[in-house]
């Protein structure tokens, strides 16, 4: 069944007194191995239930599968179509008519304003997603009184240890656990230990109303860097602690963020801290930092509006409203920030 390339497919079924009942259902592709088994009533009175069992999944073989599917014919967008050359303005570079010192001199001077340093991705590059690797187990359990969403139960408890991804590969293990019922999902157990690092995840919501907590210790802060590039070198680790409730249209999300063991161009800062807020699609900030135990700490406080692209609500400024105080023992923080290119002296 395009694009799965299954080895084996086996199973037992009947059909008596208006029920079609599925057991010992097997499906074995790749390095996957899937169990089935279920019963459907389609006449009169439509009752149905089913349980999945992963017995051995890998996110690979998932992954591809994914990638593979045409999603279009569920009604997502078809690509755009492509431009060719000629849609491409070029700004030619060169001084081709002069001596070759000149020329020398017109690429020192092109360098320095492109440096190749700029481009490179360092050791965080992202890998590619087809480099994920890693196995999970686990079941789900569904069962309807009808067609409609809105009459399906499930319950779910999804596991997995030992994931990859490139030169990423921390011990690791994570766990989903929940149910759905309604239209509404319940998260009873979501985790995430990679490493040193711990995310944990509960609540319960639907797509008009959620509710929830986020608590992520020992986050490094140069993960950071591979998805957003940051404006100084960073090292350290983030405690987040976080509760959300609104609407996937209209989220609203409070909590406070720790920074540990930083640097910032190698420059040891004391203390990070900053409580959040985002409402209306506008981000709330107040945070305080302090290069040293007996510095004044510097602090930051504002608002940013920004709307996340799934959010219908838009923010009703595009102003940003930001104020920062700095002591005069603080501003050393200025040299660690521009990498000692510019020093505070008095």
């Amino acid at each position: 069944l395009s694009p799965v390339e299954a080895e084996q497919f086996t199973a037992s079924f009947a059909y008596a007194n208006n029920t079609t009942t599925l057991t010992q259902e097997e499906l074995l592709f790749d390095d996957n191995r899937y169990l089935l088994s279920g019963s459907a009533n389609l006449l009169g009175d439509i009752e149905y239930e089913a349980a999945l069992t992963i017995a051995e999944g890998n996110i690979k073989d998932i992954v591809h599968i994914a990638e593979a599917l045409d999603l279009t014919a569920f009604g997502g967008n078809t690509p755009s179509a492509l431009g060719s050359a000629a849609n491409v303005t070029t700004q030619p570079v060169g001084l081709p008519n002069t001596s070759l010192p000149q020329q020398l001199e017109s690429f020192m001077d092109f360098l320095a304003a492109n440096s190749p340093e700029d481009d490179d991705k360092g050791e965080l590059a992202r890998p590619p997603l087809e480099e994920l690797e890693g196995e999970f187990t686990g079941s789900i359990e569904v069962a309807g009184s009808s067609l409609s969403l809105a009459d399906a139960t499930a319950n779910f408890d999804i596991r997995g240890n030992s994931w990859e991804r490139g030169q990423y590969a921390p011990e690791n293990e994570f766990a989903l656990v929940g149910e759905i019922s309604q239209m509404n999902v319940d998260i009873d157990t979501a985790f995430v230990n990679a490493g040193k690092t711990d995310i944990e995840l509960s609540g319960d919501g639907n797509f008009t109303q959620l509710d929830g907590e986020l608590a992520v210790d020992n986050l490094p802060i140069e993960i950071a860097e591979l998805f957003y590039p940051l404006p100084a070198r960073a090292e350290g680790d983030l405690d987040i602690t976080a509760t959300f409730d609104g609407s996937l249209a209209n989220p609203a999300v409070e909590g406070e963020i720790i920074a540990q063991d930083t640097q910032v161009n190698d420059q040891s800062i004391e203390r990070i801290g900053a409580s959040f807020s985002y409402r209306d699609a506008i981000l709330g900030v107040d945070g305080k930092f302090a290069i040293a135990p007996a510095d004044s700490p510097i602090s930051l406080e504002g608002t940013i509006p920004y709307a996340l692209p799934f959010m219908s609500v838009q923010p009703r400024t595009d102003r940003l409203n930001l104020t920062a105080f700095a002591p005069t023992d603080s501003f050393e923080f200025i040299r660690a920030l521009t990498d000692d290119r510019v020093r505070w002296q008095s």
